[in-house]
């Protein structure tokens, strides 16, 4: 009888509430709260972290009379309620472990004249509310909260009149929270089949951001991921993170929209009032138009934030006029560096002598047209402006300045490259004076990276290794985009023109090291790896590569000794560490690096690998608690508390578990087999293992543990047959010529 491992493909939740609950639900927890205690303000201060360990309160900014309050709760494990202050802190426990204080603000006076024992009793109410919570956001299909949950939290979220004001940031200050909407697509698929992508790919971005924010899943492959104390610039970082980890687990298109969590003066009515999850959902469709892989903020399609704007058409209709029959001319973009309301300053304008025409831009630049000047005789000019500005005393002025004639450039491109060099001077400080040069077109390119705009970025780079062949910078940052789009073939000969110039760039290194793994030569692959591995052996990105190459090599204790390196500086890195692999995983915070809890698993497999049982055990624990529906890790569990006859019962729901999820690797149902063989269940394992040779016909373990199932269930002649075909395959295989005599002689 084959084994039955076609169960429902969906996930019905617990009742039971643990510490990830409180930390999941906390916006509507307050809601809930301010409801029954009929309050208008709650704060929450967690005790126990989503993982059940007791962390420290990020409270350092709230009242002291606040912190008081908290301290006394934990300390004497009750509610304790201040009449002088109008405020109750009540603990909110599972199994008699505090979890939480709700501190519960601005309700009316008669609530804080109940006893505790009332307070207590709401608190069971509460209880039963956050069970309901937890029943009604769940996703079926990836087991995440839902969409109805997202646009709830969204809602409680953006209304700051919800929150007592030492928890809100100031009013002029950029907005911290984002809302990231993730689209991931697979290659054809039937239903089944898409809900198990579906299951499979939340399992994995859960792994990799549980740890920032709880992850929705709106349906269909769109993932939500809302992002608190993140401001805009922060989040561009961590959604290009997101997508190389996605393009490294062999997804085939995602793509990323981004929107501001903005303060509201109203809750949501209506589904179209959701402003910035209609926000991010525009985001997202522009990112799909830029590539495989590709993002999208908000704030790049609103025109007030182009970092590069377009000259206006009347401007270069008067420039074109000017510069007509002109051969040699140059272009200053001359912009104040504190921005006002008024005009561009009449008195700036009187500076420029009859030698230059200057032709207001706005009320904060002014383009500035020099006839018959070379670079050096406009950077003359510019400094003799400067000085005559300092006088005036109206402020500071940066210049950009930009000259014709220019390799590669027309005409009509020599204003918008003063604007380039003005973008270039802002990283020197007010009042710089920059030329357009390969560095402007670098940091234009980076520009338009970062607002999503990927074939802009590639003519700036490529305009910019016209100026200059041999910019590295340049090099690495057209192979990188040439990468993101799978042009292997394109990005690969860049970087290797980088190792030319400079043998141990580890930028080049590391990038060649993917480009080749994505094109499917491992062994190239790993060779680029081990050699940027000698420049810096602290980057956890590489250090997991190595780790997972390593295993599929079969080279486990170089494997081990990786693996253990990573999770070392998984733990300890910090930003100001400087390394510089910082330019390749930007998003990286101590104890915070995406991917991290996938070393257990492939240090569990490696440490397995060499009879490191216990410790492998450990690691295969630590990854199926953060990804339950890793398939080889819950297969490989099972296989060793088998080995380790820590429960046979569980190594046979774990190995049953793994086919569940993954059916189509044959090494699951090898294990499978080998589990209810040491179980005693041997028609089962024999059902289990022709499954694994229909998968892998040729695979030597497999057929040798075929032919001994069948010996085991005395089917003598089939176990023959196996065998005989194991020797064709593998004739010197010792085992099987053993087991063929003992065959033999039995028959």
């Amino acid at each position: 009888m084959k084994p039955e491992i076609t169960p429902l493909p969906f996930y019905f939740p617990s009742l039971d509430l643990n510490e990830a609950d409180f930390y999941r639900h906390e916006p509507l927890l307050c809601q809930t709260i301010r409801e029954i205690f009929t309050c208008r303000q709650v704060a929450i201060a967690h005790i126990i972290a989503p993982n059940g360990t007791v962390r420290a309160l990020d409270i350092h900014d709230w009242p002291e009379a606040v912190k008081t309050g908290i301290d006394l709760v934990l300390k004497e494990r009750r509610v304790i309620i201040n009449n002088g202050s109008q405020t109750a802190f009540l603990p909110l426990a599972v199994d008699r472990q505090p979890i939480i204080v709700a501190v519960i603000i601005s309700g009316p006076p008669t609530l804080y004249a109940n006893s505790p024992s009332w307070f207590i009793e709401r608190s069971r109410q509460v209880w039963r509310e956050l069970r309901l919570i937890k029943t009604w956001s769940m996703d079926p299909m990836s087991g995440l909260l839902n969409a109805a949950h997202l646009r709830q939290k969204i809602n409680l979220l953006t209304n700051p009149a919800s929150r007592p004001n030492w928890q809100l940031p100031p009013a002029d200050q950029e907005a911290k929270d984002q809302l990231l909407l993730i689209e991931i697509a697979h290659r054809g698929q039937d239903a089944s089949q898409a809900l198990a992508n579906i299951s499979h790919t939340g399992a994995y971005l859960d792994s990799l951001l549980g740890g920032i924010s709880p992850l929705h899943h709106l349906g269909a492959g769109i993932f939500a991921l809302p992002c608190l104390r993140t401001n805009e610039p922060e989040a561009q970082k961590l959604g290009y993170s997101i997508l190389r980890k996605l393009k490294h687990h062999n997804i085939v298109k995602a793509h990323i929209g981004i929107a501001p969590l903005i303060p509201m003066e109203q809750d949501i009515k209506a589904e179209t009032d959701c402003l910035p999850l209609s926000q991010a959902w525009q985001a997202l469709r522009t990112a799909k138009k830029r590539g495989p892989f590709a993002l999208c903020s908000s704030a790049a399609l609103s025109p007030e934030n182009n970092q590069l704007p377009p000259i206006a058409p009347e401007i270069m209709s008067a420039l074109k006029n000017i510069w007509r029959g002109v051969n040699q001319f140059s272009i200053i973009l001359l912009k104040r560096d504190i921005a006002r309301d008024t005009p561009f300053p009449e008195r700036v304008l009187s500076l420029m002598g009859s030698d230059a025409v200057a032709i207001p831009a706005g009320t904060e630049k002014c383009i500035i047209y020099l006839a018959g000047l070379d670079e050096q005789e406009t950077g003359q000019w510019a400094d003799n402006l400067s000085a005559r500005l300092k006088q005036l005393q109206l402020g500071t002025f940066s210049q950009g300045m930009a000259c014709y004639p220019c390799p590669g450039f027309k005409k009509i491109d020599i204003p918008m490259n003063a604007e380039k060099a003005l973008a270039h001077a802002s990283f020197y400080g007010p009042g710089a004076i920059t030329a357009f040069d390969s560095v402007s077109l670098n940091i234009s390119g980076d520009i338009y990276y970062n607002e999503g705009d990927i074939n802009s970025a590639i003519q700036e780079y490529r305009l910019g290794l016209n100026l200059n062949p041999k910019s590295i910078n340049l090099l690495n940052s057209l192979g990188v985009i040439y990468a993101q789009i799978e042009r292997y073939k394109m990005a690969i000969p860049l970087f290797e023109k980088i190792t030319a110039i400079k043998p141990r760039d580890f930028m080049a290194l590391f990038n060649l090291g993917f480009a080749h793994l994505r094109g499917a030569d491992n062994l190239t692959a790993l060779k680029y790896f081990e050699k940027a591995l000698t420049v810096d052996d602290s980057c956890f990105d590489l250090l997991l590569q190595l780790g997972q190459l390593y295993c599929a090599q079969g080279q486990y204790k170089k494997a081990i000794k990786v693996l253990r390196r990573a999770k070392g500086e998984a733990v300890g890195h910090t930003r100001e560490d400087n390394h510089p692999w910082e330019y390749c995983e930007p998003w990286l915070e101590s104890g915070n690096d995406l991917g991290h809890n996938q070393i257990y698993r492939y240090l569990g497999q490696a440490l397995r690998r060499e009879g490191q049982y216990r410790e492998a055990i450990t690691c295969l624990q630590r990854a199926i608690a953060s990804n339950n529906r890793d398939a080889l890790s819950l297969s490989m569990l099972g296989e060793l508390y088998a080995m380790e006859q820590q429960g046979i019962n569980i190594a046979v729901d774990f190995c049953r578990q793994a086919v569940e999820i993954n059916n189509e690797k044959a090494g699951n149902w090898r294990r499978l087999a080998w589990v209810l063989s040491k179980a005693g269940s041997i028609n089962e394992a024999i059902d289990a293992v022709r499954q694994a040779l229909d998968l892998a016909p040729r695979n030597t373990d497999i057929l040798l543990l075929a032919a001994n199932l069948y010996k085991s269930a005395d089917r003598l002649t089939e176990a023959r047959a196996i065998l005989t075909r194991l020797l064709k395959i593998h004739g010197t295989n010792h085992k099987a010529a053993r087991l063929l005599k003992q065959i033999n002689r039995l028959n």
